[in-house]
């Protein structure tokens, strides 16, 4: 397998693994539906000739809180590479009879406005209000996560 390759699938499994954990961790400390953020920097290619050049702007997976109303909850996932929105998934989208319909029908043109956008400056989905305004707050979140500075751990007062 190609050397890049392999390296993508080693992270997307590695994303696949940390950000179920993350989630988990906030369910059981009590904390309220927490936003992950992960950072995934551009590794080398082993062989590749080094440049000058700047070095690959670093990917950032952040997830937005749940955020809950009448129909079920709603859950946004982002992708950032360098300052720039390349993925919108969501998460979490209400489910069964016409609430399932209608996420189905939103979460395309949800996820397509705020690519186009770059922000979560998105309009709402015609009979999907309460999912539309969800998906907005939701991505706002987790846009403002993977644009937070990093933290190093260990450092206490």
């Amino acid at each position: 397998m190609h050397p890049v390759r392999t390296t993508v699938v080693g992270v997307a499994a590695g994303l696949a693994i940390a950000l179920p954990i993350l989630t988990t961790y906030g369910a059981l400390t009590g904390a309220a539906d927490p936003v992950a953020r992960v950072v995934v920097s551009a590794p080398a290619v082993p062989g590749a000739p080094t440049t000058s050049a700047s070095p690959a702007p670093a990917v950032v997976v952040a997830t937005g809180p749940v955020v809950r109303n009448d129909y079920g909850p709603v859950q946004v996932e982002v992708t950032l590479t360098g300052d720039r929105i390349t993925a919108v998934r969501a998460v979490a989208l209400p489910t069964g009879g016409t609430s399932g319909e209608i996420s189905r029908y939103a979460e395309p043109r949800l996820a397509q406005q705020a690519l186009d956008r770059q922000g979560s400056g998105i309009d709402t989905v015609s009979g999907a209000t309460y999912t539309s305004a969800g998906y907005r707050s939701s991505l706002q979140a987790a846009l403002d996560a993977a644009r937070a500075p990093a933290t190093t751990a260990g450092g206490g007062a």
